[in-house]
């Protein structure tokens, strides 16, 4: 998916209030409050979504195998995937822009590119081994732009991935959708799997929607999730933030801070109606 803005959640005055009363700098106190920064600790430190990640592609390399094992059809079998934060580690620019005090920026997100320094999600190779083996083909489906497609074909090639190729490296041309690109890749190919860590990676009509939308589409194809859809964790950016302020990307700080409280407090009302 396309790197997008993270906004600060701050966790509340009272903790700003005791931290600068304790003689902690505005500047580290901000930081402290950041919601980004738990989501940055989670994402790139834990363990858990390492074994997450790990754990989704297993199970995405055991079932193109058993599809590899049946399959009949006369067009060539594909898999189509997103990158950031579900082939390639964007580290650099998200721990980077953190630690400086910077919100994100097109320019520093395109400095990173093309130092050609992400790493490889773990599993992501083995999957994508994988899928080379059984003859699929693999399309990389990214809304990074044109200008970078020939920095992310070599950070794939670094890597070691397969089709790593200007014909497989599908980059954003003009809408973020990427509905045209999964359609003129399903012209030639049977698409088996799609794997992503937003749901606009996949082709059912999320993109855009709002997140109680986004949630309705996802209990209408319940069924494809796990078998045709992968989906990875992604805790620091994705339309899961964008969709929260209405993807209003004029908003002040304040006013996109305020959204999220507002769904928070919106989404622990109707569970707390759920058991009288």
């Amino acid at each position: 998916m396309k790197k997008r803005k993270v906004m600060s959640l701050f966790l509340g005055l009272g903790i700003c209030g005791m931290l600068m009363g304790q003689g902690v700098p505005a500047a580290e106190t901000a930081k402290y409050m950041d919601g980004t920064a738990s989501a940055l600790q989670y994402q790139y430190v834990s363990g858990e979504v390492e074994a997450l990640q790990y754990q989704t592609y297993n199970m995405a390399t055991e079932k193109i195998k058993d599809i590899a094992k049946n399959y009949k059809k006369t067009k060539p079998m594909a898999v189509v995937l997103d990158l950031d934060e579900t082939v390639l580690n964007n580290y650099g620019s998200e721990i980077g822009d953190f630690l400086d005090g910077k919100p994100y920026r097109s320019d520093r997100w395109h400095a990173w590119v093309l130092k050609e320094k992400a790493t490889v999600i773990p599993g992501a190779d083995k999957f994508l081994d994988t899928a080379n083996t059984l003859g699929m083909q693999v399309y990389y489906i990214s809304n990074r732009s044109v200008t970078e497609q020939d920095a992310t074909i070599n950070n794939l090639k670094k890597l070691g991935l397969p089709h790593a190729d200007k014909a497989h490296v599908l980059v954003k041309t003009d809408s973020s959708s990427k509905q045209a690109r999964v359609d003129a890749v399903a012209k030639d190919n049977n698409i088996v799997m799609y794997v992503g860590d937003n749901l606009g990676d996949f082709p059912a009509d999320f993109y855009n929607k709002l997140n109680d939308a986004r949630k309705d589409i996802v209990e209408k194809n319940i069924d494809k999730f796990g078998t045709e859809y992968i989906i990875l964790p992604n805790a620091t950016y994705g339309d899961w933030d964008n969709a929260t302020f209405g993807y209003n990307f004029k908003k002040t700080d304040a006013e996109k801070i305020q959204d999220r409280i507002n769904a928070l407090k919106t989404y622990n009302d109707k569970e707390a109606q759920k058991i009288k």
